[in-house]
């Protein structure tokens, strides 16, 4: 999976578009892309797009009546966009994470841990838990507040 920076696309991969570079002590104009005009600019970011980006799944031919309403309407809304953007729009919202059992267990297994972590008290507390058992204040939600207040009242108990 890409990181976030990678996700995105750039005209320059030595300033990343800011135009300023750092020459040890002081910065100065980017020696491959400070002389390039705005149009050059342009197609450079859409080769550089074209080239990353994956490519869809489906076809213009692909595609349902609501569907090819849809790509007319979102062509006519978004002008710029080439076809094969529309294209992974229109399949992105084909996508149901409901249907996906492996996004699924995954969902499972990261809601375990959360809970195990968090909301139970068979595991470890939490750093900012144990400071509020400890009497220190911090910004805690209601139920963050409710849980510490169930962990001293149990602990009143078992003393």
């Amino acid at each position: 999976m890409l990181n976030p920076v990678e996700r995105l696309a750039f005209a320059c991969r030595t300033c990343f578009d800011v135009g300023k570079v750092s020459f040890g002590t002081h910065d100065g104009e980017c020696p491959s892309c400070s002389s390039l005009t705005g149009g050059e600019r342009t197609a450079r970011l859409r080769a550089d797009t074209a080239q990353r980006v994956s490519k869809p799944g489906i076809r213009e031919s692909d595609l349902t009546t609501q569907e090819r309403e849809e790509f007319g309407r979102l062509r006519a809304c978004h002008t710029e966009a080439h076809s094969l953007t529309i294209l992974v729009w229109i399949e992105g919202r084909r996508y149901d994470p409901a249907k996906d059992v492996e996004f699924l267990a995954l969902c499972e297994r990261r809601l375990r841990k959360w809970r195990f972590l968090r909301l139970t008290n068979d595991g470890p507390l939490p750093g900012w838990a144990a400071s509020a058992l400890a009497g220190a204040g911090g910004d805690a939600s209601d139920v963050e507040r409710e849980w510490v207040d169930s962990l001293r009242e149990s602990r009143k108990r078992a003393a």
